[in-house]
């Protein structure tokens, strides 16, 4: 297992002589849970945009992709959905560990197979995965440009590195308005901008700011 402090993605953005043929693919690196890479055909030239997706307790990238091929060719973004290796994230229930090794191995296929723009490789996430997409990002601010967390609970632990934007969609309640103003006070160095409650999906809305 690895503690938040050795939490970091090694993974980054290289010079890539040819493109992925555009659509959906599975990653084919994991064995009964792995995850999906969406290439949207529109594309505009040079490198693109790279959203990180991350489901919710329970779920899987199959279910969270349908919510976001759509916006991805509309506004023209890469999008990677890895699925966690149990029911959920596993810093939400303990150390980092065998999730923070498959987003790294997925990122490096990403990376070696599509020129990714480094500075437009964004975190999001919804439930568990916005509270995980909040610490991996703030642990790997050097990677992560933008984070885009919709409905998290808290934010996972470690170290924080780089200042990366953050993009919060929390629904309008006292219990949720409570867990705002604790996010902010876990991350104070990490700049909070109020997202848009009719963005579409958990990432347009950072998507749509690159």
């Amino acid at each position: 297992e690895r503690s938040g402090r050795d939490a970091r993605l090694r993974a980054r953005p290289t010079t890539v002589a040819s493109m992925l043929a555009p659509g959906l693919s599975p990653l084919s690196i994991g064995k009964e849970r792995d995850g999906l890479l969406y290439v949207p055909a529109s594309l505009p030239p040079g490198p693109a945009p790279l959203v990180v997706l991350l489901h919710g307790a329970g779920g899987a990238a199959q279910g969270i992709m349908r919510r976001l091929s759509g916006v991805a060719d509309s506004v023209g973004f890469v999008v990677l959905v890895p699925d966690s290796r149990g029911p959920t994230w596993d810093a939400i229930r303990g150390n980092y560990g065998p999730d923070i090794a498959y987003i790294d191995s997925a990122l490096k296929l990403v990376f070696s197979r599509i020129p990714i723009d480094p500075g437009r490789v964004i975190a999001s996430g919804f439930s568990d995965g916005a509270s995980y997409a909040l610490g991996i990002a703030r642990i790997n601010g050097d990677l992560f440009s933008r984070i885009v967390a919709f409905s998290p609970g808290f934010v996972t632990h470690g170290a924080a590195t780089g200042k990366p934007e953050v993009y919060p969609h929390i629904p309008e309640s006292p219990r949720w308005a409570r867990s705002g103003k604790a996010l902010c006070g876990a991350a104070p160095q990490i700049r909070f901008t109020e997202m848009d409650s009719t963005a579409p999906s958990p990432a347009a809305g950072g998507a749509s700011r690159v």
